[in-house]
């Protein structure tokens, strides 16, 4: 008589604790997936930017090299750290062109 209690008790506290973590769990990927789209807004913003900037640029090898990198943050194939390294590489290059080159293009 008290087995089918406990078991039953048991049973009904592992399904609620599951039910709450698989919500903290929803949550989370939630906020995870709205701070990327966030990122992804600004990363799109900077390559209108960049786009720009690569327009100024009067060196062949160096508008290569912005393009490609460009290229590389919109491939889907590869992963969001991938693409985040090629954002800081391209972030160099216009640094670089602004310290070195005439900065009136923006």
């Amino acid at each position: 008589m008290v087995f089918p209690i406990i078991l039953g008790s048991l049973i009904g506290i592992t399904l609620l604790g599951w039910l709450v973590g698989y919500s903290v769990l929803l949550k989370f990927v939630k906020r995870i997936e709205k701070r990327w789209s966030q990122l992804s807004r600004l990363l799109h913003r900077y390559e209108r930017i960049v786009h720009k900037v690569v327009h100024k640029v009067q060196d062949s090898k160096r508008q290569h090299d912005l393009l490609l990198s460009l290229a590389l943050i919109n491939d889907p194939s590869l992963t969001r750290h991938k693409r985040l390294h090629w954002f800081h590489h391209i972030n160099a290059q216009v640094k670089e062109i602004q310290e070195h080159e005439a900065p009136t293009f923006f």
